[in-house]
């Protein structure tokens, strides 16, 4: 004997119906509880500690160094007079300007290969450079002082390194003379 076939019964596909709809209701239920809460605060980053050392106060301001001869403008440079009193600088002597050029001339081209070499670290190296010379009553520089818009301080090394082996003429008017030498320093092609 056979069995009977069995036909499913109608709750069959109802089932499967309300599995359907939970899950729309949790999922729906899950939106609307994360859209109602806040974002989490966010923490405020941690203050680093201070620390104090008993060598030094914490508030210290260190200023700029102040170049030796001060800034260039580029603007057409007025004769400048120095007074420094009681000032090794103070001089009242001239030299023969022909003299001192030419001197000035004759060691540019050290003055060129000081700016060289840091051109070799520093590509875009360009600015202008002030050389003044004190030069005693026999000739020789007493003491030399570099300043302007370089801003490289191995290049105003290198000049005063090279301009106190210079030797000029005799001041004249007085017992000591300041040349000044301007140099403007640019990337050659």
């Amino acid at each position: 004997m056979t069995e009977p076939e069995t036909q499913p019964s109608s709750g069959g596909n109802a089932k499967y119906a309300i599995i359907g709809l939970l899950l729309f209701g949790g999922a729906l239920g899950a939106y609307f509880l994360m859209d109602n809460e806040a974002p989490p605060a966010e923490a405020p980053p941690p203050e680093a500690p201070k620390r104090s050392t008993a060598l030094a106060e914490p508030e210290i301001e260190i200023p700029d160094p102040v170049p030796d001869a001060g800034p260039d403008t580029g603007a057409p440079k007025p004769k400048i007079v120095y007074k420094y009193v009681n000032s090794e600088w103070a001089c009242a002597g001239q030299l023969e300007p022909a003299a001192a050029k030419s001197v000035i001339q004759a060691n540019s081209r050290q003055i060129r290969s000081c700016y060289e070499r840091a051109l070799k670290n520093n590509n875009q190296l360009q600015g202008k450079a002030v050389l003044q010379v004190r030069v005693d009553k026999g000739g020789n520089v007493a003491g030399v002082r570099v300043g302007g818009t370089l801003k490289d301080e191995q290049v105003f090394a290198c000049m005063r390194q090279l301009a106190n082996t210079w030797k000029f003429g005799t001041p004249t008017g007085g017992g000591c003379a300041v040349v000044q030498a301007p140099f403007d320093f640019k990337p050659q092609n």
